[in-house]
Formats: structure tokens, C-alpha cells, sequence
């Protein structure tokens, strides 16, 4: 809070005691009372106004700076109503119960979501993987089929299933915390993981794969890792241009890999 915003909030109370005091002025001067008497007795009444207005000005600077920094200091900003320091005026009472009742609802309508996007990335998840059952059955059928048929089908089946593990990945990102799991990984294995998976999709396309400088050792999560490396594999096959080549290399910056 500035003084600006201080006085332009207390403008009309200012102004009200401005007018009581001149009329109070031109009663007493009126009455007979001695102009040096009133011109004493109006400086002390401007003084007393002046330091109430300060304290006060100090107070509620502080008081909003106990709170800003309690609102800075939170994860969850919709739960503030509930961390606010006690009241110390009726009007804050007030003002401090209408808080907590609008921020017990947000927290509940909160609540309800996450429970909700639960459930719904519970089922998301639960049909993907009923969708791999059958992915799984129909590669095992394409062993007999003639090799250009197969070909043709294992492409296709690459492809439903990179959507898939697209779909589950998504789903599960809104969660990292419950699905991350760091470990000590090499490059070079998830690398060649990764080309592995999407083989049939860049041979189809025609794309060479090239890499460098992959002997490194890393702390990350592999399921994720391999998911990141896998998009990228695919939107190279899909926006390729002529005589295409991926290159994946790695390189040791500082403390990073």
C-alpha cells in the first residue's frame, strides 16, 4: 500500500473533518475566542489528525505485508483463507469468515476435480492397456502372413501403438510425481531401445539413423526417456524431407549431459 492509495481511500473521511473543523473554527471565533487561542488549538487538532493517520497508514501496510507474504509463502494459493492470522477488527472478522467460507468451497470444487481427472486417468489407462492385449495378438498372427503383407501390417501396428503409448504417457503426465522414478541409465541403450521400437516405421520411410557420442552414463527416468526419444523418432519420419537422416549425438556441458 502507498500513501497514494491510502488518503484516496480515506478522501471523504478527510474531507468531512475538514469541514467539521472550519465550522467548529468559525463557531469558536465567532463566540469571541482569541484567534491565537484557535490558531493553537487548531494546530493541535492537525497534528493529533496527522499521526493517527500515520499509525494507521503503518498498520495496515503491515498487516498487508504479514499477509502478501503468508499468500507468497503458499503452494496452493486457493487454501489462504485457511492460513490467514487471526483477526483484529470486527469488519476483519467479517471479512476473514466470508474468506474462509469462499475458500472451503474452492477447496472442495477442487477436490472433486482432482478426484474426477483421478478416476478418468485411472480409466484412460486401464484401456490402454486392454487396447495392447489385442495389438499383441494381431502381431503374432502377422508371423503368417507372406512378407510384404507383414510388413505392411507390422507398419500399421507401430503406428496404433505409438498412439497408444502416446495416449497413456499423456494421461500419466499429469501425475509425474507418482510415475517418475530416477535411475542410473545409458544413453546408448535407450537410444538403440528406442530405435528398436520404431524399426519398421524407419525403414518404411526410408530414414538412416546415425549416432555419436552416446557413451555416456545418466540419472533419468527410462520409461520417460525412451517416450521423449520415441516422439521425436516419429515426428522425423512424418515431416521428413529427401534422402533423410537422423543423427542422435550427446555432449557433457558443466554438470549436464
Amino acid at each position: 500500500m502507498t500513501w497514494t492509495e491510502f488518503l484516496s481511500e480515506r478522501m471523504s473521511r478527510i474531507l468531512g473533518k475538514a469541514a467539521v473543523t472550519i465550522i467548529g473554527a468559525s463557531f469558536l471565533k465567532a463566540t469571541g475566542t482569541q484567534t491565537g487561542v484557535l490558531f493553537l488549538l487548531l494546530i493541535f487538532l492537525f497534528l493529533g489528525f496527522l499521526l493517527t493517520q500515520i499509525s494507521d497508514f503503518l498498520l495496515q501496510r503491515a498487516r498487508l505485508r504479514e499477509l502478501e507474504s503468508i499468500m507468497d509463502g503458499l503452494d496452493k494459493k486457493y487454501l489462504f483463507a485457511e492460513c490467514m492470522p487471526a483477526p483484529r477488527t470486527a469488519y476483519e472478522r467479517r471479512i476473514f469468515h466470508l474468506f474462509k467460507r469462499s475458500g472451503r468451497a474452492m477447496a472442495g470444487a477442487v477436490s472433486d476435480a482432482e478426484a474426477s481427472l483421478r478416476e478418468y486417468r485411472e480409466y484412460i489407462e486401464s484401456q490402454v492397456h486392454e487396447i495392447k492385449a489385442p495389438i499383441t495378438a494381431a502381431r503374432l498372427i502377422c508371423r503368417n502372413t507372406e512378407p510384404k503383407t507383414r510388413r505392411k501390417l507390422d507398419f500399421e501396428l507401430t503406428q496404433i501403438e505409438a498412439h497408444v503409448e502416446r495416449t497413456l504417457y499423456y494421461a500419466r503426465a499429469e501425475s509425474p510425481e507418482k510415475d517418475f522414478l530416477i535411475q542410473e541409465n545409458s544413453l546408448s541403450d535407450l537410444v538403440s531401445q528406442a530405435v528398436g521400437c520404431y524399426k519398421s516405421l524407419l525403414i518404411q520411410k526410408g530414414i538412416r539413423v546415425e549416432t555419436h557420442s552416446l557413451d555416456y552414463t545418466v540419472y533419468t527416468d527410462g520409461k520417460w526417456a525412451l517416450f521423449i526419444l520415441g516422439q521425436l523418432l516419429q515426428n522425423s519420419a512424418r515431416y521428413h524431407g529427401g534422402e533423410p537422416v537422423i543423427t542422435l549425438s550427446a555432449g557433457a556441458f558443466k554438470n549436464r549431459v
